[in-house]
């Protein structure tokens, strides 16, 4: 069994066989129409070793696609699955659709327990044991039958040896990390002739700032984020700007707060400077014959894009992640192909769309050679920057509610100290986060080192207000 991610373009370009095209590529005309029914480039899918698809697998990631899960998610359960599949195939001598309860708790102990090179970490088994969780439930319910019950995917005890995950840096070394890592100034780093600085500066600023994960954060279109100059910034340090529901987990919308101190010194220098050299070297290398299935359009006021072949504009915000990094825009209607450019706002050397991974493979380098050259270890994620601020953003919020509180000349006795001081600040986070569960906000209380001060605090100062009113 194999996982590859789907292209369907490999399929439609021209065969050639010493020299000889023995299979001209798809018509263009044809190839347009089919975007509308194809699934999602890089889309994972497994197939098996004689070739065929594993259906039920491949028919269970585009259903978690539909469902909200991100790709990078959609991998990760695609890979889970891979590996259980071929632990029953080995072991068990069993299909994966055959598994029983027996089975998983074998599966279990043996990646908990077992040889080390088998062994996962208490995280990794809890990803582990939600993708079969959920790949089990989705086979058995009524839309799809494929299995009468579902084998018991959850243990007693796998609370226990999921260690908490939330890993968050404190803003010296986030500083350190962006500006001797990522921009390069001065020597300490060793990290020289960096091809982008501005544009991985900039990213990191947005996560860190507004607490997007890092695929909402790579999917946005140009002007998506508001200028220095925006209205929206009137009168105000910070806009609130809007992530649509294609681009997020769970496929809910949501808005983050922005600062306009992000926009003016890193988004609009990276757009100005670096982003424009590189739209003009991917224009020189070709431009839009360089794209494999590309999405042409004018932009027609209001956030709203007219695709080339179609009768109405579509809204910005009804876009695929796959169409977004696929989508280019002309200046107007009637302009030639030479003067379009990528929508996609962050983009790589060759002027194509920035992938999550390549993120991940920028802050890792970066990481690394930062770490050597100062002798200790940095270790800074994507995911890192939005623990980091979700963290920061709680111990802001609880202080200034703990002096909301303090300055009260009436106190309002029906109040719960906890609530006010923890709670609302908590379901503010948990929106600006996309969460479903409060509960999944919650770990990030225990990283917080005043925290617990500060409900002490508060609980006194109303203590001594209340106690007039018994």
């Amino acid at each position: 069994m194999h996982l590859f991610p789907f292209d369907p373009w490999l399929g439609v370009e021209p065969i050639f066989v010493d020299g000889m095209m023995i299979r001209p590529a798809l018509d263009d005309a044809i190839k347009q129409d089919a975007i509308k029914y194809l699934p999602e480039t890089t889309l994972p899918s497994l197939l098996h070793s004689d070739g065929s698809p594993v259906v039920e697998v491949n028919s269970f990631i585009t259903f978690l696609r539909s469902d909200g899960v991100s790709l990078a998610s959609a991998g990760h359960y695609a890979r889970d699955l891979q590996v259980f599949a071929r632990y029953l195939r080995d072991v068990r001598s069993k299909s994966l659709l055959d598994a029983s309860s027996v089975d998983v708790g074998k599966y279990r102990s043996l990646r908990l327990e077992g040889p080390g090179e088998l062994r996962l970490s208490g995280s990794s088994w809890k990803r582990t044991s939600a993708a079969l969780t959920r790949f089990f439930q989705w086979a058995a319910s009524e839309e799809v039958r494929l299995i009468s019950v579902a084998p018991k995917t959850r243990f007693r005890r796998d609370g226990a040896v999921a260690e908490d995950t939330i890993r968050m840096i404190p803003l010296e070394d986030y500083i350190l990390f962006r500006d001797q890592g990522l921009l390069d100034q001065g020597q300490a780093s060793g990290i020289t002739q960096r091809r982008n600085p501005m544009r991985d500066a900039a990213f990191a600023e947005l996560l860190v700032t507004t607490g997007v994960r890092l695929e909402e954060g790579a999917s946005l279109l140009i002007g998506e984020l508001p200028t220095t100059n925006a209205c929206v910034f009137q009168g105000s340090r910070t806009a609130m700007i809007d992530l649509p529901a294609t681009i997020t987990k769970g496929r809910k919308p949501r808005s983050v707060p922005f600062p306009r101190r992000v926009a003016g010194n890193f988004i609009d220098a990276y757009v100005r400077e670096e982003r424009s050299q590189l739209v003009d070297r991917w224009r020189r290398a070709g431009g839009v014959r360089t794209m494999r299935q590309p999405l042409i359009g004018t932009l027609a006021g209001g956030q709203r894009v007219l695709i080339q072949g179609e009768q109405r504009p579509r809204s910005l915000a009804t876009l695929r992640i796959d169409e977004r990094r696929n989508l280019l825009l002309l200046p107007g209607s009637g302009a030639p192909l030479e003067s379009a450019q990528p929508a996609a706002l962050w983009l790589a050397q060759d002027g194509q769309a920035l992938t999550p991974a390549a993120w991940q493979s920028i802050f890792r380098r970066t990481s690394k050679k930062l770490s050597e050259n100062m002798g200790w270890d940095l270790q800074v994620s994507p995911h890192t920057l939005r623990h980091t601020f979700a963290v920061y953003w709680l111990t802001h919020l609880i202080k200034a509610e703990v002096k909301r509180l303090d300055g009260r000349s009436v106190p309002d006795r029906t109040e719960e100290i906890y609530m006010k001081v923890v709670s609302d600040p908590l379901r503010r986070v948990q929106r600006w986060l996309g969460h479903a569960s409060i509960l999944t906000t919650e770990k990030y209380l225990t990283y917080l080192d005043e925290a617990f001060e500060l409900v002490d605090q508060a609980a006194e100062a109303l203590d001594s207000r209340l106690m007039g009113f018994f």
